[in-house]
């Protein structure tokens, strides 16, 4: 039994590994096209890793760099103490 990379393992693609295994199958010896590899394979994963890499890179930098709400509210004037209170 064959077993597949830990990028097949997991059950997602890249688009930089599968330039490097699919030309190399083809030079082996399988029934892939150059046309077929980039038509099914090549474009529809480098949109899905440009979508789905703005997403969670995005969601990323929103959860760390959002505006949090100050824990106690805001007043206009502060609150003397003290010698000034008298």
């Amino acid at each position: 039994m064959n077993r597949p990379s830990g990028d097949a393992r997991v059950v997602y693609e890249h688009s930089i590994v599968n330039m490097f295994v699919i030309p190399a199958g083809m030079f082996l010896g399988a029934p892939v096209s150059l046309g077929n590899w980039w038509l099914w394979n090549q474009i529809p994963v480098t949109i899905g890793n440009i979508f789905s890499g703005s997403l969670f890179t995005g969601l990323a930098l929103y959860s760390t760099f959002r505006v949090k709400p100050s824990p106690e509210p805001v007043t206009s004037e502060p609150e003397l103490v003290g010698a000034a209170a008298r």
